[in-house]
């Protein structure tokens, strides 16, 4: 049991993503800075999860792929008729096969959120975090976990006065 759990050790580590020598792998971001350079952000459910092998320049990958339920459009825009995207996160589990990059945010079905997100450079109609785990916010009863449970009221009136400034 020992070796096997060693060698799901050893095969997640090998398998996750490492920064290129001499980059930051998450630079820190304010609520300004995510808000100007995501393309969307939207309030939402997380739906449901996939999770599959992606074959990319690094080989096999795990990628789980989340819908998400869109309840509101902050910035941006999504095809018309649309009510849900896909976000795609590097990580997630395959039988006893665990990989993880601590950049990527952790998100779970029936999840409430605000994402901050970019397109895909690699899928089409398919949605990253921007800024890594920093692009993604829970929602717990009007508040908002990762900004030390501030209300969301409060959250969502600052990220639209950003949109708003962004127009001028």
């Amino acid at each position: 049991m020992k070796r096997m759990m060693l060698a799901v050790a050893i095969a997640a580590l090998a398998l996750a993503p490492t920064p290129r020598s001499g980059e930051a792998a998450v630079i820190p971001l304010d609520l300004g800075q995510l808000t100007q350079a995501a393309t969307i952000v939207v309030r939402g459910r997380i739906e449901r999860s996939d999770v599959h092998f992606q074959d990319d320049a690094r080989g096999d990958l795990i990628v789980t792929d989340h819908r998400i339920v869109v309840s509101e459009v902050l910035k941006g825009s999504l095809p018309d008729g649309e009510r849900s995207l896909r976000l795609e996160i590097e990580g997630g589990r395959i039988g006893q096969l665990v990989c993880r990059s601590w950049e990527e945010p952790i998100v779970a079905t029936g999840e409430e959120v605000v994402l901050f997100l970019a397109p895909s450079q690699e899928r089409t109609a398919t949605w990253r975090s921007y800024g890594g785990f920093q692009g993604k916010m829970t929602l717990l009863d009007g508040k908002v976990r990762e900004a030390r449970d501030r209300a969301w009221t409060e959250l969502r009136a600052e990220i639209v006065a950003h949109v708003r400034s962004e127009k001028r």
